[in-house]
């Protein structure tokens, strides 16, 4: 899962490269980050003149709640 450990928005891009084969823009990849932390699903540090991202217990229950409603949406069918 991304945002378990701390990661850099340079780090978060790469992992979706590599992870789902494509690259996301700067500009997009920055924008979902700030809207997460506004909603207190990842929260941000400032460590050594760089950004760092991880998510709160918010962002986990949330990301619970997704998975479980995707699995019950894929055996309904």
């Amino acid at each position: 899962m991304l945002l378990k450990e701390k990661m850099n928005g340079h780090e978060i891009r790469n992992e979706i490269k590599q992870k789902y084969g494509f690259w996301c823009g700067n500009v997009t990849a920055y924008k979902v980050l700030y809207m997460l932390e506004q909603g207190k699903y990842v929260k941000s540090e400032k460590i050594g003149g760089k950004v760092f991202y991880s998510i709160t217990s918010s962002g986990e229950k949330e990301l619970k709640e997704g998975e479980n409603f995707l699995k019950r949406f894929l055996s309904d069918r």
